[in-house]
Order: C-alpha cells, then sequence, then structure tokens
C-alpha cells in the first residue's frame, strides 16, 4: 500500500473526518528491512528521521463519528 491508496481505501468505508492515515520510516530504515536487519541493530536517532518518499509501515486510526 501506499498513503494515498490507503487513504483512498479508508474514504470508501469511513467518514471524512474519522480516520487518519500516517507513514513512518525512511530511506535507511527500509533498506534495513529489506536486508532483514532487526531493529535494535539501528540506533533510535536513525530509525526516528521520518521520509515521505520511503514509508516502510503505515498506520490507519479510525475513530467512531461523533452524534
Amino acid at each position: 500500500f501506499t498513503t494515498p491508496s490507503l487513504t483512498r481505501l479508508a474514504g470508501e468505508v469511513f467518514p471524512e473526518g474519522s480516520f487518519e492515515v500516517e507513514s513512518h520510516g525512511n530511506v535507511l530504515a527500509a533498506t534495513a528491512f529489506l536486508h532483514g536487519l532487526a531493529s535494535q541493530e539501528l540506533r533510535a536517532e536513525e530509525l526516528s528521521a521520518h521520509d515521505l518518499d520511503f514509508p516502510v509501515l503505515l498506520t490507519l486510526r479510525a475513530r467512531k463519528p461523533e452524534r
């Protein structure tokens, strides 16, 4: 998935404004993942950098709309 595709899919199920999609990761985290490295093998600063072009993890948070 990509951030736009997950946003589009969530928009088909959840009302507008009731969900948030975020991406997490960076080029180093993506490369480390592809090479099978564990997160413990990288420094926290290396993992905390955020790059929208290299998402490793997408998260979706949906809330029940208020009545």
